[in-house]
């Protein structure tokens, strides 16, 4: 377990930057997608990610989100990303905000 936390902070700690463009994201859609859709590994690091989009923003204080699974929100992720493509090289964290206000109703 504590192999896998650490493999976890690593990767979390990690930048990556888009080597066509000067825009500077932590992660894009792109890798967001591509861990959704990836090994377990890479699955618990994007479920990760999720959750601190969730936890550092205004989402937390959602009401409508009270009964929502960790399981809801990824599959919610990884569906607005397999079905809009077009979306893909924005900032994940931006994405994932987008998405989740959305889709449960969120201010």
């Amino acid at each position: 377990m504590k192999k896998i936390l650490l493999l976890l902070l690593l990767t979390l700690t990690l930048t990556s930057c888009d080597e066509q463009t000067s825009v500077f994201y932590y992660r894009d859609g792109n890798h967001l997608h591509k861990e959704l859709n990836g090994t377990d590994v890479e699955q618990l690091v994007a479920t990760g990610y999720i959750l601190g989009v969730v936890d550092t923003s205004s989402l937390r204080n959602c009401e409508n989100m009270r009964n929502v699974t960790v399981g809801q929100l990824v599959d919610v992720v990884k569906n607005h990303l397999k079905n809009n493509p077009e979306v893909r090289q924005n900032s994940a964290s931006q994405i994932v905000e987008s998405v989740i206000k959305e889709k449960f109703k969120c201010n």
